[in-house]
């Protein structure tokens, strides 16, 4: 005759049930992670690399898109340029997206695709700073454009970026205490010719953050940085007659 023992009436705290079952969920999780890791790290796909030719072409969209900006010109030969200009960059990005879908792997369109659009990505960029210039001209808040317009030599500058370091700087000359290389002035960049609130004109340097600052007085001394002179009138004119705007 087989005995019964009766079962001990035995009763666990909450707290050690809990902890035993995150227990036993990290012994199956944990090792499964450290395995799922290394696959999906070797399976993942990189980001695709955008070539330059496709950046230019992306940079033509954008210059198409901003022709909307130009539909307020006051003067008749500028509108009629802002129409030019938008059919030339229409134009250039419906060729761009063409001849980009037909290249394939044929290397000889792609050289020639890669020709087209970088031509054509230059022509607009030039145009675009153009009528820029239109519209500083007319007096538009919040403009800049390269003071030269892209054409000829390139005019560059100091500017302010710490007025306070770089006063001292101008008082002293001695650069600041707690960072003996900096004078509050940046490295010479690219001079820009903008407008401010009431579309009087300015000169401004871009820093490498895209901020736009004074120059320094040394340089808005120089005889090539007078705003009157600016932009120099052969680069109005080189341009113009590219586009056949005079003739």
């Amino acid at each position: 005759m087989i005995q019964k023992f009766p079962m001990p009436n035995v009763k666990y705290p909450m707290s050690n049930i809990k902890w035993f079952l995150c227990l036993l969920f990290l012994l199956l999780t944990v090792p499964l992670t450290l395995y799922a890791i290394p696959y999906t790290s070797a399976q993942s796909p990189s980001p695709e690399k955008i070539s330059k030719t496709q950046k230019r072409l992306n940079r033509i969209e954008e210059y198409y898109k901003k022709s909307a900006m130009f539909r307020e010109f006051k003067d008749e030969s500028h509108r009629s340029a802002a129409e030019k200009y938008y059919e030339m960059t229409k134009k250039a990005l419906d060729e761009g997206k063409l001849c980009r879908a037909e290249e394939g792997d044929d290397e000889t369109k792609k050289k020639a695709c890669d020709r087209l659009i970088t031509a054509s990505y230059m022509e607009a960029r030039e145009f675009y700073r153009l009528l820029k210039w239109y519209q500083i001209e007319e007096a538009k808040p919040f403009v800049c454009v390269r003071a030269e317009l892209g054409v000829g030599k390139e005019l560059e500058a100091r500017g302010i970026s710490k007025p306070d370091i770089y006063a001292n700087y101008l008082a002293t000359g001695k650069p600041d205490p707690e960072n003996p290389k900096e004078t509050g002035r940046t490295e010479r960049n690219q001079v820009f010719l903008c407008t401010g609130e009431n579309g009087q004109r300015k000169l401004r340097v871009q820093t490498d953050s895209g901020k736009y600052v004074k120059l320094t007085p040394d340089d808005l001394a120089r005889p090539e940085l007078q705003i009157p002179n600016l932009p120099p009138k052969d680069s109005i004119e080189i341009l113009e007659k590219q586009f056949g705007l005079s003739s």
